[in-house]
């Protein structure tokens, strides 16, 4: 976590519980734009910012971040509902997180950590619908 408050040894005993306030509330913010997911016993929060991509396989869907890929069982469909307006379809088997795209052309999107997710004739429409309007809602 970042910093979010400066605080002059003068003025600690004054400020430091508005300091405490707003870093935990940073950090509840944080958690619930998150996802819990099981398997094999052992249960995963995944900070909806840090993932890249989803990839499902047969029933089972990868959750990829910049560090490393989680596993776990479930549908593309009911994890679309847990997920925010970054996140779009581009095809079937894949959902992207439209912060990290890199770079788009008519078959994939690349991704800033240089994986190329490829992009089906029946989500490119949408997917490139979602992604003028995750631009322009986030950079204009």
């Amino acid at each position: 976590m970042a910093h979010v408050y400066f605080i002059l040894k003068s003025e600690l005993n004054e400020r430091l519980p508005k300091a405490l306030e707003k870093a935990f509330s940073i950090h509840n913010e944080r958690i619930s734009k998150s996802i819990l997911i099981h398997f094999q016993n052992t249960e995963y929060r995944i900070y909806l910012s840090d993932i890249t991509y989803i990839e499902a396989m047969g029933r089972y869907l990868y959750i990829h971040d910049s560090k490393q890929s989680y596993k776990c069982i479930q549908s593309l469909k009911n994890i679309m509902n847990e997920l925010t307006y970054s996140f779009t379809r581009c095809h079937n088997s894949y959902l992207v997180n439209m912060k990290y795209i890199h770079s788009i052309n008519r078959t994939s999107c690349i991704l800033s950590d240089g994986v190329s997710i490829p992009i089906s004739q029946t989500y490119s429409k949408a997917f490139q619908a979602a992604y003028v309007s995750y631009v322009s809602r986030e950079f204009l």
